[in-house]
């Protein structure tokens, strides 16, 4: 298995290790962490310490319902969320154009031609590279939020990708997907919790035994020189073998070995199973692969729930549109395909949601790029979905030092996604979320 060592800063608490959260290193580095030694690529990173919670093997508006009840758990065992992370900071005024005069005066050289514009439903502008998503928002599958953000948050890559990951302001918590998994493990406990990352940015599911893969096409175990590939598996393997008087962490690390190694093969053999990738010999960016990766996954792993995959590269703070450009057409195509892969069996049981840490200023700056803002937009796709609108809107008449206010809670977003899967809601968030009216739940 590829060795991506993940990097944490010292600021949590370090817990006792148990098998689980012995996985949840496994995972992000491969299974080479017993004794407490980790890969040689992660030994001469100074940013990285061993961690034992480390991650791991829209201009329309809607009225919001009333505050909902926590869904019982078994209601949606069956459940999918995929969450898609646009790394760097989404631009939202260039993927939900609005008509609002103030645009084109704050971006005269990065505002997109009118002419360009795709119109959704009621008059809605979107940038042209959504073009593959056109009929998803027409046929109810695709929702949009806009003003969408953290309470508190910052212009800090940093400091808002914890925000978003956490969806907490202690720094010692779990990612709130993790939070989740644990919830869940406990009012379930004969049930298999399944969860992967894919490519970058896992931390939403830091502190859960998630197995994280950088690279799906790039997770070969390959045996030390000299040694048979078979007889490798098979000594790892032989040292799960039960050993009460070794040290803790040896023990936690034996037990984590056969669940690594069955991760490793699962994973390969969905990357095999692409007779009916919707790819076909097309050469493909990453955000591709993994979701292709996601989509087999997610029809051949009944137990699956939750699947995290990132792309990079919103960070525009320079010549921003032909990179937006490029990144949104990565984004939609990718989006489009797997969707497609799913078939309708498997459409209906998941929901896409997508994150970024924040949004972008309104002015364009002098390199003809934004700069980081606040508030940003996000698309919510799924057979649940109750699509073809937008929450929320791009509020330039009240902007707040420069930036979109925001309008959408991400925390409540967060609960309708936590309802999708099952609740609960408030034991994860820390209180019981509005439903914003994006799922039919």
């Amino acid at each position: 298995m590829t060795r991506h060592p993940a990097s944490r800063t010292n600021s949590t608490p370090r817990r006792a290790i148990t098998r689980r959260r012995f996985l949840t290193i496994g995972g992000a580095t491969g299974i080479w962490m017993v004794n407490g030694c980790s890969s040689p690529e992660q030994l001469a990173d100074p940013t990285t310490t061993l961690r034992s919670d480390a991650p791991t093997a829209t201009t329309a508006t809607t009225a919001r319902p009333s505050d909902v009840g926590t869904a019982p758990l078994g209601d949606a065992d069956d459940h999918v969320l995929v969450l898609v992370q646009l790394l760097g900071g989404n631009d939202a005024l260039n993927t939900v154009v609005p008509s609002d005069g103030r645009y084109r005066d704050a971006r005269p050289t990065l505002a997109l031609d009118e002419a360009s514009l795709l119109t959704w439903g009621d008059g809605l502008s979107v940038h042209p590279a959504l073009a593959p998503l056109t009929d998803l928002y027409a046929g109810g599958d695709l929702a949009l939020a806009a003003g969408v953000g953290f309470a508190g948050q910052t212009r800090s890559h940093f400091d808002s990708r914890d925000l978003w990951w956490r969806a907490s302001a202690d720094p010692s918590s779990d990612g709130w997907l993790a939070r989740w998994i644990d919830r869940a493990a406990i009012d379930r406990p004969d049930e298999a919790m399944e969860a992967i990352a894919l490519g970058a940015g896992p931390r939403a599911l830091a502190g859960s035994s998630a197995a994280a893969i950088n690279d799906p096409t790039d997770i070969e175990l390959d045996a030390p020189a000299g040694m048979d590939q078979g007889a490798f598996e098979e000594f790892l393997l032989a040292t799960a073998a039960p050993s009460p008087s070794d040290p803790e962490l040896l023990s936690a690390a034996r037990g984590a070995l056969p669940a690594a190694l069955s991760a490793q093969k699962i994973v390969s053999e969905a990357i095999e199973s692409t007779a009916d990738d919707p790819y076909g010999d097309e050469p493909v960016a990453a955000l591709g692969l993994q979701l292709t990766a996601a989509s087999s996954l997610i029809r051949t792993r009944p137990g699956l729930r939750v699947v995290t995959v990132g792309i990079e590269g919103f960070d525009t703070h320079a010549s921003q549109l032909a990179t937006h450009d490029q990144l949104l057409g990565q984004v939609a195509s990718s989006l489009r395909n797997f969707w497609d892969g799913l078939g309708d069996e498997h459409q209906a049981r998941t929901l896409v949601m997508t994150t970024s840490e924040f949004g972008r200023r309104v002015a364009e700056n002098g390199s003809a790029g934004t700069d980081h803002g606040r508030a940003g937009v996000q698309m919510v796709l799924g057979g649940g979905v109750a699509g073809g609108q937008m929450i929320g809107q791009h509020r330039l008449d009240a902007l707040e030092d420069g930036d979109l206010p925001i309008d959408v809670l991400a925390d409540d977003l967060y609960g309708d996604a936590l309802r999708w899967l099952g609740g609960p809601v408030d034991e994860v968030l820390g209180a019981d979320r509005p439903a914003t009216g994006l799922l039919t739940l």
